[in-house]
């Protein structure tokens, strides 16, 4: 899925391809900015969600 063509697909789990553009932590709580060549998206991680590898 392209990040400008989000919009059609709220509520659902989809795969986004892109790069990792910035990234910040909060706490338990990361901010991973991706882009690909349509624009930019933020996504929220849980640090509870995945391993702590990734």
């Amino acid at each position: 899925m392209y990040i400008d063509k989000a919009a059609d697909y709220v509520g659902q789990i989809q795969t986004i391809n892109g790069w990792v553009y910035n990234s910040r932590s909060s706490g338990k709580v990361a901010f991973v900015l991706v882009r690909d060549g349509s624009g930019i998206m933020q996504c929220v991680v849980a640090k509870g969600d995945v391993e702590e590898s990734t």
